[in-house]
């Protein structure tokens, strides 16, 4: 079910639902390495006939999976980025 329908269903905020999707993948597969990055590739795959969607984060150099996400592209980013201290952040190039 998208987030959207879940926050409306529950009487919850769009990000609360989020951290906890984010919260049981933790649980489930670890937290996020961001060590070891330079340059990421991005990726959207449908995952229901086109409606819904899942984005995923790689590590471009070692081809790993180190983030996904279902739902919109631009909020997905911003939930990846807003984990990434200063120091991955200062790694990553601009091609």
């Amino acid at each position: 079910m998208p987030v959207q329908d879940v926050s409306r269903h529950l009487g919850l905020n769009w990000k609360t639902i989020k951290a906890i999707g984010k919260q049981f993948r933790e649980e489930k597969f670890g937290p996020t390495e961001y060590r070891g990055l330079c340059i990421l590739a991005i990726d959207e795959v449908s995952i229901h006939k086109g409606y819904r969607h899942l984005n995923l984060v790689l590590g471009f150099e070692s081809s790993r999976v180190v983030w996904g996400g279902e739902g919109c592209i631009p909020i997905n980013l911003k939930i990846f980025f807003s984990g990434m201290s200063r120091e991955p952040r200062k790694e990553l190039k601009v091609l």
